[in-house]
């Protein structure tokens, strides 16, 4: 139905975009990094909350192994949808030999900058990372010191608003027939 691999590179180790192009420049400890990979659902389950649940899991786990950077290569129809949830495009590409032909763009997120609702609009805050500052900060995991922002908080206000919004972008289009 869905899946996304995290993988977790000793600093003796690469990961597995390095195989193709260099790690980018603004991670100064691999040790914080997760390279997040093989992310996809099946059609069916396309427009349902299964990507931002298995989206929620990664980070968390990111957050609780100590590592909130993550990297990601994706093509280029998916980055709109990374952007929305935080991540920022680097500028770095490079042609991976299981997609061939299709150029993979290398996104990057800092978890602790998404939790403040930094680079992520209220809605997505609200259905995504809401639920990873409320869990993170109920179990006292990582530095979430930034995460009750006054923006976030604003946010959090308007999460009634921001479920409506969310249900009527995802919902099933009702396929109007013409009767001659």
């Amino acid at each position: 139905v869905g899946t996304m691999r995290a993988i977790f590179s000793e600093d003796d180790e690469k990961f597995e975009l390095e195989e193709f192009t260099d790690l980018p420049k603004i991670f100064s400890r691999r040790d914080q990094i997760i390279e997040i990979g093989r992310a996809a659902t099946s059609p069916e389950y396309r427009r349902s909350d299964l990507w931002y649940s298995m989206v929620q899991h990664i980070s968390i786990m990111a957050v609780q192994a100590g590592r909130p950077y993550g990297v990601v290569s994706t093509t280029p129809n998916l980055v709109k949808m990374y952007e929305k949830l935080g991540f920022r495009n680097t500028g770095d590409s490079y042609l991976h030999p299981l997609y061939p032909n299709q150029l993979q763009l290398v996104m990057t997120i800092n978890i602790y900058d998404v939790l403040p609702a930094k680079n992520v609009g209220p809605i997505v805050w609200n259905v995504v990372w809401k639920d990873v500052a409320d869990y993170l900060l109920e179990n006292k995991i990582g530095d979430l010191s930034r995460s009750r922002s006054s923006k976030a908080n604003l946010y959090r206000a308007l999460a009634p608003t921001a479920f409506v919004k969310d249900y009527y972008v995802r919902r099933p289009r009702r396929v109007k027939t013409r009767t001659a």
